[in-house]
C-alpha cells in the first residue's frame, strides 16, 4: 500500500504542506513548513522543472526538514521550511509569477521566510518582496556561489582541487580565474581517488549507484540533502568514509540571516564567530557517532532533535496554567 501524504507528515512531524497555484500564470508551487519550535521557518525558493508532482513533494519535504536541523545545530532561532516551484527557471519565471508566489507567502503571515536557492536569484527575491516582507537571501549551491568560494580557499591553502559543473561555460570561466584548477566531468567527479569529495550542487548525489564508486576518505560539501535517503546514510557509514552532515557544515547562510535579525543589527565579527562554532558542533557529532556506534547523520539528527525538544518543553512549561 502506498504511503499517504499525511502518513509522511506524521512520521517526521511536519506542520504544514501548502499547495499554491495560479492557472493563468502557470504557477505550481509547494511550501513545506517542517517545524517552527525555534522560530519562523526559513528556507529557499527552488525553481526546477520537476518531472512529476511527487518528485516536487519529495524534494520540498526533505529540504524543509533539513533546514529545521540546520537551524537547530547552528544554534539560531529559526525553524525549517522550503518552497519549490515546478517550472523551467530559464523560460517560465516572470514578475507576475514571482509576485503571485509572494502573495501566497504573505498569506502565511511570517510563518515562512523565503530566500534564494537553485533556480532563483536576488532579482527574483526582489519581485517576491514586492508582495511580502518575509524574504531574505541565502547562498545558492554551485560553482557560481558556494562552490567557487570553496575552490578559492582550497587553492589558496595549497590543495589540489578538481572541479566540475554541468554548465561548461561556467566551468571554463572558473578555470581561467583559478590557476592550477583541474577539471572532470559531472559523471566521473565522485569516482576520483581523492581525500575529500565536496558536493556543492544539487542533492541526492550519495545514492546506491554512486556509493560503491566513491574513492575518498571524507565527504564534506555545501549541497543540501546529499544523501538520497537514510538507508544510503547507513551504507555510507559502513564504507568507513567520514561524512560531515550537510545541514551542519553549510549553515553559514542561515547564521548570517539570523544575525541580521539581531536587535543590534548585523555585525560581521559576531557572525564569523558564530560560524566558527560549526567546527565545535561537528566534533560533538563525531563524538556521539563514535560513542553510540551510529552514522554521523543520525548523530546530527539526534543532537538537533534534542535542542528542539528542549525548547518545546520550555515553551510548554511557560504556557502551563
Amino acid at each position: 500500500m502506498n504511503t499517504t501524504i499525511f502518513e509522511v507528515l506524521q512520521t517526521y512531524d511536519y506542520e504544514q504542506l501548502v499547495f499554491c497555484q495560479e492557472k493563468e500564470l502557470g504557477l505550481q508551487a509547494i511550501i513545506a513548513i517542517h517545524d517552527t519550535t525555534l522560530g519562523p521557518a526559513a528556507g529557499g525558493v527552488r525553481v526546477l522543472p520537476y518531472a512529476s508532482e511527487q518528485e516536487a513533494i519529495d524534494d520540498v519535504l526533505r529540504l524543509a526538514r533539513g533546514m529545521t536541523y540546520k537551524g537547530a545545530l547552528a544554534g539560531v532561532n529559526l525553524g525549517g521550511g522550503k518552497c519549490v516551484v515546478r517550472a523551467d527557471p530559464l523560460s517560465m519565471k516572470s514578475e507576475a509569477l514571482l509576485r503571485a508566489l509572494g502573495r501566497f507567502i504573505q498569506r502565511l503571515g511570517g510563518l515562512y521566510i523565503a530566500g534564494k536557492d537553485v533556480g532563483t536569484n536576488a532579482h527574483d527575491m526582489e519581485m517576491i518582496g514586492l508582495e511580502t516582507p518575509h524574504v531574505f537571501s541565502l547562498p545558492v549551491e554551485g560553482t557560481g556561489a558556494v562552490g567557487s568560494q570553496v575552490i578559492k580557499h582550497l587553492l589558496e591553502n595549497g590543495a589540489v582541487v578538481t572541479a566540475t559543473d554541468t554548465d561548461r561555460d561556467k566551468l571554463d570561466r572558473l578555470v581561467a580565474a583559478s590557476p592550477g584548477l583541474l577539471t572532470s566531468t559531472p559523471e566521473d567527479i565522485h569516482m576520483l581517488p581523492v581525500d575529500i569529495y565536496c558536493p556543492c550542487a544539487l542533492g541526492a548525489v550519495l545514492n546506491e549507484r554512486t556509493l560503491p564508486e566513491l574513492h575518498c576518505q571524507i565527504v564534506c560539501g555545501a549541497a543540501n540533502n546529499q544523501l538520497a535517503d537514510e538507508h544510503c546514510g547507513d551504507l555510507l557509514a559502513q564504507t568507513g568514509i567520514v561524512y560531515a552532515p550537510d545541514y551542519l557544515v553549510n549553515a553559514g547562510g542561515m547564521i548570517a540571516y539570523a544575525e541580521s535579525r539581531h536587535p543590534q543589527g548585523f555585525r560581521r565579527q559576531r557572525a564569523l564567530a558564530h560560524v566558527s562554532r560549526i567546527a565545535d558542533t561537528l566534533e560533538r557529532v563525531f563524538a556521539i557517532a563514535r560513542e553510540q556506534a551510529i552514522p554521523t547523520y543520525r548523530a546530527a539528527d539526534w543532537l538537533a532533535e534534542q535542542r528542539i525538544a528542549s525548547v518545546r518543553r520550555a515553551k510548554t512549561l511557560a504556557t502551563a496554567p
